[in-house]
Protein backbone atom coordinates (compact mmCIF):
# COMPACT_ATOMS: atom_id res chain seq x y z
CA UNK A 1 0.00 0.00 0.00
CA UNK A 2 2.83 2.67 1.09
CA UNK A 3 4.60 2.12 -2.66
CA UNK A 4 1.27 2.03 -4.99
CA UNK A 5 -0.09 5.35 -2.65
CA UNK A 6 3.58 7.08 -2.31
CA UNK A 7 4.92 9.47 -4.17
CA UNK A 8 7.88 11.01 -5.18
CA UNK A 9 9.30 11.87 -1.71
CA UNK A 10 9.75 7.80 -0.99
CA UNK A 11 11.94 7.81 -3.26
CA UNK A 12 15.19 7.10 -1.30
CA UNK A 13 13.37 4.71 0.51
CA UNK A 14 12.28 2.48 -2.25
CA UNK A 15 16.59 2.53 -3.66
CA UNK A 16 17.57 2.09 0.25
CA UNK A 17 15.10 -0.85 0.42
CA UNK A 18 16.03 -2.56 -2.55
CA UNK A 19 19.81 -1.58 -1.78
CA UNK A 20 18.82 -3.78 2.07
CA UNK A 21 16.85 -7.16 0.14
CA UNK A 22 13.36 -6.03 -0.66
CA UNK A 23 11.54 -7.92 2.33
CA UNK A 24 9.19 -6.52 4.37
CA UNK A 25 11.85 -6.07 7.48
CA UNK A 26 14.61 -3.95 5.07
CA UNK A 27 11.02 -1.80 4.75
CA UNK A 28 11.13 -0.78 8.22
CA UNK A 29 15.35 -0.83 8.26
CA UNK A 30 15.30 1.59 5.31
CA UNK A 31 12.95 4.02 7.31
CA UNK A 32 14.98 4.01 10.33
CA UNK A 33 17.94 4.20 8.19
CA UNK A 34 16.90 7.28 6.54
CA UNK A 35 15.52 9.13 9.49
CA UNK A 36 18.70 8.55 11.52
CA UNK A 37 20.64 10.70 8.72
CA UNK A 38 18.26 13.28 8.45
CA UNK A 39 15.85 12.59 5.34
CA UNK A 40 12.47 13.61 6.23
CA UNK A 41 9.61 10.89 5.17
CA UNK A 42 6.01 10.97 6.05
CA UNK A 43 5.27 7.84 8.58
CA UNK A 44 4.58 5.24 6.17
CA UNK A 45 0.61 4.90 7.47
CA UNK A 46 0.23 8.62 6.46
CA UNK A 47 0.48 6.94 2.78
CA UNK A 48 -1.00 3.55 3.05
CA UNK A 49 -3.97 4.52 5.57
CA UNK A 50 -5.23 7.94 5.26
CA UNK A 51 -8.56 8.69 2.90
CA UNK A 52 -8.32 10.92 0.15
CA UNK A 53 -10.70 13.26 -1.38
CA UNK A 54 -12.51 12.56 -4.64
CA UNK A 55 -10.75 15.24 -6.12
CA UNK A 56 -7.10 14.31 -4.61
CA UNK A 57 -4.64 13.36 -8.01
CA UNK A 58 -3.67 9.99 -7.98
CA UNK A 59 -0.59 8.74 -9.21
CA UNK A 60 -2.28 6.26 -11.57
CA UNK A 61 -4.11 9.18 -12.66
CA UNK A 62 -1.77 9.63 -15.55
CA UNK A 63 -2.53 5.88 -16.57
CA UNK A 64 -6.04 6.07 -18.79
CA UNK A 65 -8.07 3.42 -17.28
CA UNK A 66 -10.89 3.01 -20.21
CA UNK A 67 -13.02 4.21 -16.78
CA UNK A 68 -14.13 6.98 -15.13
CA UNK A 69 -11.99 8.03 -12.07
CA UNK A 70 -15.68 9.66 -10.46
CA UNK A 71 -17.06 5.71 -11.27
CA UNK A 72 -14.05 3.67 -9.67
CA UNK A 73 -14.28 6.71 -6.35
CA UNK A 74 -17.54 5.58 -5.84
CA UNK A 75 -16.81 2.30 -5.89
CA UNK A 76 -13.94 2.69 -3.71
CA UNK A 77 -16.68 3.53 -1.10
CA UNK A 78 -19.33 0.92 -1.02
CA UNK A 79 -19.09 -1.29 2.11
CA UNK A 80 -16.64 -4.37 1.76
CA UNK A 81 -18.67 -7.23 0.29
CA UNK A 82 -20.88 -4.77 -1.64
CA UNK A 83 -21.99 -6.39 -4.81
Amino acid sequence: AVFSRGDRRLAPLIVRYYQLGGTYGSLRRAYKELAEEGVKLPPLDWYALRERAEEEILPWDTVALGVEKGILYKESQMPPGFV
